[in-house]
């Protein structure tokens, strides 16, 4: 009884998982929306000397994040081996930058006030999915 339980809470679990997945933007859609993803040419029409400064540092942190995030999720998989005994991590490097793009393209800060009105501590990052509810 208790295990029926358990594994309708993983099938609602993964039915929210896959609603919330099929209401995100096609990846390629969601790269051409983010800066850091556009081609020399394109950024050099702009004639917008801070923006390239701007893409460019955009570009070195994307890089030092997908790189630690590729490395240490490479020793995770190193347990987990396919039948071949080769480590699954094909595209990995492209599964992190399209998990960066859809942080990057899902997170802002929400401000915390006190009952007087003033800001209680720094403000919150957080990673809000109704941004993608409200365009369906």
């Amino acid at each position: 009884n208790n295990s029926e339980g358990e594994v309708q809470n993983d099938n609602d679990l993964k039915k929210g998982r896959e609603m919330w997945q099929s209401m995100l933007p096609d990846k390629d859609i969601l790269r051409a929306s983010l800066p850091v993803h556009w081609g020399e040419e394109i950024v050099g029409s702009t004639k917008c000397t801070a923006l390239e400064l701007v893409i460019d540092s955009a570009y070195f942190a994307r890089a030092t994040a997908v790189f630690t995030l590729t490395d240490e999720l490479k020793q995770v998989l190193e347990d987990i081996k396919d039948e071949k005994g080769q480590i699954a991590n094909v595209n990995l490097e492209r599964k992190c930058h399209n998990a960066l793009d859809i942080v990057q393209t899902r997170a802002c800060r929400v401000e915390r006030k006190c009952e007087d009105g003033a800001q209680w501590g720094p403000p919150l990052r957080i990673l809000a999915p109704i941004f993608d509810f409200i365009n369906h």
